[in-house]
């Protein structure tokens, strides 16, 4: 044991040259470092894994002060950083683990003192330990109810959906973002939206959130009563409103038209008949400040019906998840001029339609792919530029790579290109999609070509030239397409055979 001892002492005793500096660092610069391992407010945006347990960071204010003395100290000073309090579903822990979570929730509540707290609750009803989730961990939460800076919830059951809404019919100064979704099992998917088991309304308090000044973010899942009830008392602090239910809310245009200034736009929506879309409002809605737009499942097809239902002249970002993409033409053509990134999830397959749908976006600087689907060659084509235009598909399964790179002649050559398609594409990134033989060797050939110079009689060489190119999980490449095309600078993180 002694030489053990003597061991430790001969490696402490000079702390390495990291360790130093580490150790010099000031009080207030270790704080912010902290700070970056807990969830702060600037972490908490639009909620697409909305109510989903950050455990690491449940835990990292707990791992910090127990590294050594002059970090604990650090810790237990600044109430800031035990900001955070998660409480997960309790129907799958044992006695110890719903203990241990306990003694946590106290322990955080005390050290935070009186800084504003992000609370995360599950309340899944049926729960063997609800007794205990309620009076031993639901309403110390509630006696501080006036510093809750954010408030994210799942809730299961009329009594339990009640309670949470009553709560919030308190005064909550400090509260700036809300979150509810309503879902039977601790197993299903917070973001889902689906049928409730009972058939009765959820009763919404008539004070609810009613004194909350600061509320800017607003997120509601499987609880539409919630909305038809706000559609009367509109809060124009908020800035993000997050839709999801079976059908679109009757009054979803007039709860767009009493809030007008948002930044962030969510809607999530089965729609199994025309006959269930909203019809379209009776003038044109203005929403200048509206900077994303975020459509899942069958929400896109009301911007299909009525692409003109919204005057979006300031949008940046659109993420779409499963869209017929050719059924939105409009709708991108009226945000031609400011749309900058474009972010396509669960794609399972592109018509030349669908391509066509987005081409004409000549501010693109981003464009994401996704979803497990064919990456077609109509969108790898116009990519190539005027250079040469890669042969039929007909032939693809006797050429080379040698013979792509053959210049077709005058006729065959393509004056559209990227110049006209995307002159500003910045990065293009693939994840989870897969290339035929023909579309891994064109998509190769762009890879070398976007580090070529531009022409020299060009007024402006276009960007896409040192574009960003990542592939995630994109299959259809060999290993060594991927080598080379790594050591041209590619990001690739794939299964590629």
């Amino acid at each position: 044991m002694a030489d053990h001892a003597n061991d430790l002492d001969d490696t402490t005793a000079v702390p390495s040259k990291q360790a130093a500096a580490l150790l010099s660092c000031p009080d207030e610069l270790m704080v912010e470092i902290f700070s970056y391992g807990c969830a702060g407010p600037d972490d908490i945006g639009h909620s697409y894994e909305i109510m989903r347990l950050n455990e690491p960071r449940c835990r990292a204010s707990f791992i910090t002060a127990a590294v050594c003395q002059r970090w604990r100290s650090i810790s237990l000073s600044h109430p800031t950083l035990w900001h955070y309090i998660g409480i997960p579903a309790l129907d799958k822990l044992g006695d110890e683990a719903v203990s241990r979570l306990l003694d946590y929730t106290q322990l955080v509540l005390a050290r935070s003192q009186q800084v504003p707290i992000d609370v995360v609750f599950n309340f899944i009803s049926g729960d063997r330990h609800e007794h205990i989730l309620l009076e031993s961990f639901f309403e110390p939460l509630v006696q501080h109810v006036s510093r809750w800076r954010r408030f994210a919830a799942v809730v299961s059951g009329i009594d339990a959906t009640h309670r949470v809404l009553r709560l919030l019919s308190c005064e909550t100064p400090q509260l700036w973002t809300v979150q509810l979704a309503y879902q039977e099992s601790s197993d299903q998917h917070s973001r889902d939206v689906y049928p409730r088991s009972f058939s009765e309304p959820i009763r919404i308090p008539a004070s609810f959130l009613p004194h909350a000044p600061l509320m800017k973010n607003l997120c509601v899942y499987n609880l539409p009563e919630v909305w038809e009830h706000w559609n009367s008392r509109p809060q124009k602090s908020l800035l993000v409103f997050e839709i999801g239910q079976l059908t679109p809310p009757p009054s979803i245009w007039d709860l767009l038209a009493q809030h007008s200034e948002l930044t962030w736009l969510v809607l999530s929506c089965r729609i199994v008949e025309e006959s269930t879309l909203c019809v379209p409002p009776p003038q044109p809605i203005k929403m200048p400040n509206l900077r994303t737009v975020w459509l899942t499942r069958d929400a896109y097809k009301i911007f299909a019906m009525y692409p003109n239902a919204l005057q979006l002249p300031s949008v940046k970002l659109v993420t779409l998840e499963g869209p017929e993409l050719a059924t939105l033409r409009p709708w991108f053509r009226s945000m031609r001029e400011s749309l900058t990134t474009l972010d396509l999830r669960h794609i399972l397959s592109f018509s030349t339609a669908d391509v066509e749908t987005i081409q004409d976006l000549p501010h693109l600087d981003w464009l994401q792919i996704s979803g497990g689907g064919q990456i077609p060659q109509a969108m790898l084509d116009p990519l190539l530029a005027e250079e040469f235009v890669p042969p039929s598909q007909s032939s693809s399964n006797t050429s080379s790579e040698a013979s792509i790179e053959a210049k077709p002649n005058n006729q065959e050559r393509t004056r559209r290109g990227v110049v006209a398609m995307w002159p500003r594409l910045a990065t293009f990134y693939i994840f989870c999609a897969w290339f035929d033989d023909l579309g891994a060797a064109t998509f190769l050939q762009l890879v070398k070509k976007r580090s070529i110079e531009g022409p020299r009689n060009a007024a402006n060489v276009p960007k896409w030239r040192n574009m960003q190119v990542i592939l995630y999980q994109a299959m259809g490449f060999s290993a060594e397409q991927l080598e080379e095309m790594e050591n041209m600078g590619v990001q690739t993180l794939t299964d590629g055979s």
